[in-house]
């Protein structure tokens, strides 16, 4: 199963399926130049059996508050049985791009009345939250995901000119939940993914790509590359410092092992 969302007034959010993922920077050759990274995640201990991949089924989903635009090449992710789901005011960010959510979810405080009707006479489903709650309607996006039997978590949108809620939705990468169910986060020309400790990372690209590896929460340490122009041998980053910006593929296919940490 996969999930696709998107984030409110903005924000697309969740998919399963293929791992691809984008984030923010464009690169010297990136999805604006036409073309995608797509990666396996594969558990240390299985090496080398299959990596995990893309299952069958997607799911969409957006979280509200702050301004994201609706990227046009958010729709090259989409799969025709996808299974929609906008959070709140990212409804109209998914009807913008002519995809209508199959699940409205989250508080509703930015969705307007009379476009909650017309999909209501549409079948949509609606899932209501009350506005004083602990998660984000993102969260609430992927958790429903999750609970549909999602495979893969797709993030679409989920940056934009609130930091506070781009840095949050970042973060979701790392919900306990997602530990076995791999997630991306796509942002304009950029692909984003969460690496645990015990587990490599395979993406492909094109020499030249840049991929850049930061620390999430503290060191990650047993860092090993192969098709990157710095190649790290079982190395540490530290927590903070931004040593592992901007790195380059050498080749069409790279990889990252990480022994302990989150990456």
């Amino acid at each position: 199963a996969r999930a696709i969302g998107a984030q409110e007034a903005k924000d697309l959010a969740a998919t399963h399926g293929e791992g691809h993922a984008v984030d923010g920077h464009k690169g010297p050759k990136g999805l604006a130049e036409g073309h995608r990274f797509q990666c396996n995640l594969t558990d240390i201990s299985q090496l080398p059996s299959r990596s995990i991949q893309s299952l069958t089924q997607h799911e969409y989903a957006k979280d509200p508050h702050g301004y994201v635009e609706a990227d046009e090449t958010y729709v090259d992710f989409v799969r025709e049985d996808d299974l929609i789901v906008a959070a709140d005011g990212g409804t109209e960010v998914a009807l913008e791009l002519g995809l209508e959510p199959a699940v409205v979810i989250g508080d509703l405080d930015s969705l307007p009345d009379e476009l909650r009707a017309q999909l209501e006479e549409r079948q949509v489903k609606f899932v209501t939250y009350p506005a004083q709650k602990d998660e984000t309607d993102t969260e609430l996006a992927i958790h429903y995901a999750l609970g549909a039997g999602a495979s893969e978590i797709v993030l679409l949108g989920a940056v934009g000119d609130r930091l506070d809620h781009t840095l949050a939705n970042v973060l979701l990468l790392a919900m306990p939940e997602l530990e076995r169910v791999p997630a991306t986060l796509i942002a304009g020309s950029n692909q984003l993914w969460l690496l645990r400790g015990g587990a490599q990372l395979e993406f492909e690209g094109e020499a030249g790509d840049i991929v850049t590896l930061l620390p999430l929460g503290r060191d990650a340490t047993g860092i090993t590359t192969t098709g990157l122009q710095w190649t790290l041998d079982n190395a540490t980053l530290s927590f903070g410092p931004a040593r592992g910006v901007s790195n380059v593929m050498t080749a069409p296919l790279a990889t990252v092992r990480l022994i302990d940490g989150l990456l």
